[in-house]
């Protein structure tokens, strides 16, 4: 149609049928007319660069399947939206931005039968990277969204990544340090950046400990930085990361990085979402170096009873966010129990353990007579007393097997009957039989 208000609307009315009827979408038929259109008036293409995202994110029901109906049209797609993302006109309607956010999910969803493509894309989005900084804001927003699409790639390749991985390193750095400079050389990271070395991490594995020299002082400045919340919050949640790469070789950075956490706890102005996600990093870093974690079990440990010590009557009544907060920072620190369980267990080092059970049944006796309990912590819960009892069996089932917070927390697991809640159930269940807490 001659009329470029005619097109912007079909273009995004075909991506609204699209993201609510994906199955009627003739995706064969459309996707050379819509590759042919990303070439129209930026306001078009713009629209069309969503039709092709919610296309994508339509074509898998299941994490990286064999193939999509997109997989024939992989190479063309990702060549076209290189195109659009290098017009001279990409700045108009955010153009650009659509591009570089299509492309990502196009790679994030895409069947396995695309991944030979991937290395080649790779390169060229580095390129994109290291010609970026022509074009500087104070956001380092350009970066951001290349960051973005070099994340969905490594998320896939994984350990194909691996001939790219220094340089992929190298540019993250390189945009954390242009985003300093931006921003009058203040001690502060770049979000996109910052996933971008997470998705590396888990790629990597162990491999990653070559760069943590590089990094730790940028891990140190995203953990001390608690007034950006959301950063704090993804680098905080980035300990977990590094601790299932780096494994055993964490150990050297874990000083330093439980500091930084106790400190974080101390400190009021410390965001509250931030305080609870600091819980389950307790127990990352439990698993990944086992016995060591003996020095730091007497100071977490207190740190965990005194965030439990929180009470549903210490906030606002019937205040729903208050009630959320409560239910993640307990959630928080039942994972950080199950964690250290496992991770002394696995050193022999359990009987260390022994002194702090009580503690934690009386955490479970509280949840399991808390109304507003929410489900995530009710599976927690019945996680770290399924982990006690085994461990500890008779020895505990003994001591509380027959209390009456027990088999209220297992019914209560059990009405919800959520699938897997109810298989933990019936674990717990079967354990406290066994070991003849029931």
């Amino acid at each position: 149609d001659p009329s470029v208000a005619v097109r912007d609307t079909i273009a995004w009315t075909l991506g609204r049928i699209a993201q609510f009827h994906p199955n009627i979408v003739p995706v064969k038929q459309l996707m050379p007319l819509l590759c042919e259109k990303l070439r129209d008036v930026p306001r078009v293409s713009a629209n069309i660069c969503w039709n092709v995202q919610v296309l994508a994110e339509a074509q898998n029901s299941v994490p990286y399947p064999d193939t999509t109906p997109l997989s024939e049209f992989f190479t063309a797609i990702a060549m076209a939206l290189l195109e659009v993302v290098a017009r001279p006109d990409a700045d108009e309607r955010q153009l650009r931005m659509a591009g570089y956010n299509a492309l990502s999910v196009l790679v994030s969803k895409a069947g396995n039968d695309c991944l030979g493509h991937m290395q080649a894309l790779t390169t060229e989005m580095l390129k994109h990277l290291q010609e970026s900084y022509k074009s500087m804001d104070r956001e380092c927003e350009l970066q951001g969204y290349i960051c973005g699409v070099l994340t969905s790639l490594v998320s896939r390749l994984r350990d194909q990544i691996a001939p790219l991985a220094d340089k992929i390193m190298e540019e993250a750095l390189k945009v954390i340090s242009a985003y300093q400079q931006v921003r009058g050389g203040a001690q502060v990271l770049h979000e996109e950046a910052l996933l971008l070395v997470v998705a590396l991490a888990n790629a990597a594995g162990t491999g990653f400990d070559r760069f943590m020299p590089h990094f730790a002082p940028h891990l140190t400045v995203g953990l001390q930085n608690y007034e950006e919340v959301q950063v704090c919050l993804t680098t905080t949640r980035m300990v977990g990361d590094l601790c299932t790469a780096l494994e055993k070789k964490i150990g050297g950075y874990c000083d330093m990085i439980l500091e930084i956490l106790y400190t974080n706890l101390k400190n009021p102005a410390v965001d509250r979402k931030i305080k609870a996600s600091v819980m389950t990093c307790f127990g990352d870093i439990a698993m990944a170096i086992t016995g060591d974690f003996e020095k730091y079990l007497g100071p977490v440990v207190q740190m965990l009873r005194e965030a439990s010590s929180t009470k549903l009557a210490d906030g606002p009544a019937d205040n729903e966010e208050w009630i959320d907060y409560l239910n993640l920072l307990r959630e928080g620190v039942l994972e950080a129990y199950s964690g250290i369980i496992h991770g002394l267990k696995e050193s022999g080092k359990l009987p260390l353990f022994k002194e702090h059970v009580n503690t934690v049944l009386m955490l479970v006796k509280e949840i399991s007579e808390d109304q507003t309990s929410q489900l995530p912590v009710i599976k927690a819960a019945v996680g770290v007393v399924g982990d006690l009892i085994l461990v500890f069996q008779q020895e505990l089932t003994a001591y509380v097997g027959k209390a009456p917070f027990l088999s209220q927390l297992v019914q209560t697991a059990i009405r919800s009957q959520e699938p897997k809640l109810l298989q933990n159930a019936h674990w717990l269940q079967s354990m406290l039989v066994r070991f003849g807490g029931m």
